[in-house]
């Protein structure tokens, strides 16, 4: 767990359980190649930029959860090359009160992150 750091890069190997950074701001997460990461999980945290090696990558099982953070991206190679990108921070929820058993919420990710 990385908790309340401020400018820090931290190069980790293989992880079993899953890393997670809070309440941190500017930091930067690499994978070492050959490594091995189930999870990443990021919370309040402002400035987070996570670089995955191959095997986490492969890994389907794979997640990132995060909660009230921003400028958070994931470098990731595809085809060989190295491919930055963002993780939305931004969200539009809709209500749809036609139900009969009351309003069901939807949510999709801003536009602003479609390429």
């Amino acid at each position: 767990m990385l908790e309340g750091c401020d400018n820090v890069t931290l190069k980790v190997d293989t992880i079993v359980s899953g890393l997670e950074i809070g309440n941190c701001k500017r930091v930067k997460v690499i994978v070492s190649p050959g490594a091995m990461v189930p999870s990443i999980t990021i919370d309040k945290t402002d400035g987070c930029h996570l670089t995955l090696s191959d095997e986490t990558q492969n890994n389907s099982d794979f997640l990132i959860t995060a909660a009230k953070s921003s400028e958070m991206n994931v470098m990731v190679t595809h085809e060989g090359e190295s491919v930055e990108k963002a993780l939305p921070e931004q969200f539009i929820y809709r209500l749809d009160f036609s139900h009969a058993s009351g309003p069901k919420v939807t949510s999709k990710v801003s536009d602003l992150y479609s390429s």
